[in-house]
């Protein structure tokens, strides 16, 4: 019994460093990841812990997404063997991960106090890259409009907003529940220091991103209503000193319509079947046009896949989003988890579809991780709450 005690506690803690080491960086981010894929195996080997499967309702049409996606990698390949090898996206298999005895054992609190805390070094290199002097000096010799973007520990700015974006998710879910004054005051100070981190990056996603994470707390909860309204004005106020001060990046638009333009062309070439994943570079398209993926995921997958993955993809969105409403109007009657984690998981999912409309995230190894093992504590919740056992009886109103 203590061994099997203390085998859920080491799972539990592994999965919390593989979530929250998507700050850390995507080499840590992703050997973290495998050696808990390794370690869940062996646990549930020992211990014959149920894993899941992919033809189990909920996964049938991310399945049928991600076995498309291999598809297209193979047919691109055959296509043109003489281009470099087709890549596929692989991250989309931490959806499957999470596993029925996790999800039956995970601490919520510390969950999220694991995401905060190892997202403390990257917040730290973040405030220190904006404070480069060297930077500071060359940016107010040719204007500040090239000042640096600070992206933690992470690939690219943009990445970093959205990471920080969905813990802002999961620190305003978590606000509403009986916490200390001194950790109360430590979520909104992680708040306040992540959006002033994206507004001084000039992070335009990342600026709608909180704008809206802030708009849906003051709108669908009352205990939130004052924080989400100060919290959406503070970020309003410190976007717009920003841009006021730095300077509008047209130049990033224009670049933004050409790939778009140049998507299409590739489109055009294989409109049902696609490119193949991450080929944008890989197909010529002629030595005077710019190319690489368009800042959109729908489009993206469209190009990559064709009109069947895109096909594919709306699927799985429509029942991903079908599955979050389940859990969001049953959210006071769940076994496994409290009403704050559902929050946080609409949260996430908003940011993931808020960034998808100017990003390729879906597309993106780091994001995608960090998104798929969401998408699988969802499913995991809403299948565990299909059984007799998933849901406590309604609460009595007052």
């Amino acid at each position: 019994m203590q061994e099997t005690s203390k085998a859920h506690t080491f799972h539990c803690h592994a999965f919390y460093w593989s979530l929250a080491s998507f700050s850390l960086g995507i080499a840590t981010q992703q050997i973290s990841f495998f050696l808990f894929f390794i370690a869940q195996g062996l646990l549930a080997a020992r211990y014959g812990w149920p894993m899941g499967g992919v033809v189990q309702s909920g996964y049938r049409a991310a399945g049928s997404l991600f076995a498309w996606i291999v598809v297209s990698a193979l047919v691109a390949q055959v296509r043109h063997p003489d281009l470099p090898a087709a890549d596929f996206h692989w991250a989309f298999i931490a959806m499957w991960v999470v596993s029925t005895v996790l999800v039956s054992r995970i601490s919520w609190v510390d969950l999220h106090r694991w995401l905060l805390v190892l997202s403390v070094p990257g917040l730290i290199r973040s405030i220190l890259w904006l404070l480069q002097p060297d930077e500071i000096r060359h940016a107010m010799d040719i204007g500040f409009s090239m000042y640096p973007r600070a992206f933690g520990l992470v690939s690219n700015a943009i990445t970093n907003a959205e990471g920080l974006v969905v813990l802002a998710g999961w620190s305003i879910a978590r606000y509403t529940e009986k916490l200390s004054v001194r950790e109360r005051r430590l979520i909104l100070l992680h708040i306040a220091v992540s959006v002033l981190i994206v507004a001084l990056s000039r992070v335009r996603s990342g600026i709608l991103g909180f704008s809206v994470l802030f708009f849906l707390a003051a709108l669908f909860s009352n205990r939130l209503r004052r924080v989400g309204i100060i919290a959406l004005i503070g970020t309003l106020i410190a976007a717009g000193a920003s841009i006021a001060f730095f300077g509008f990046n047209m130049a990033s638009i224009e670049e933004r319509l050409d790939l778009i333009q140049s998507s299409l062309q590739l489109w055009r070439m294989y409109p049902m079947l696609g490119i193949g994943p991450d080929r944008w570079e890989a197909v010529p398209l002629g030595e005077d046009i710019l190319v690489g993926h368009p800042h959109n995921t729908v489009l993206a997958i469209m190009v990559e896949s064709g009109l069947i993955g895109l096909g594919f993809y709306l699927a799985f969105v429509v029942a991903l989003l079908r599955r979050y409403f389940w859990l969001f109007k049953n959210r006071r009657r769940l076994e496994r988890a409290p009403e704050w984690v559902v929050k946080a998981l609409c949260f996430a999912l908003v940011s993931y579809l808020v960034f998808g409309l100017f990003d390729f995230n879906f597309g993106d190894s780091e994001l995608l991780l960090l998104h798929a093992l969401h998408w699988g504590l969802a499913t995991k919740l809403w299948q565990v709450a299909q059984t007799p056992e998933g849901l406590v009886s309604e609460p009595e109103d007052g």
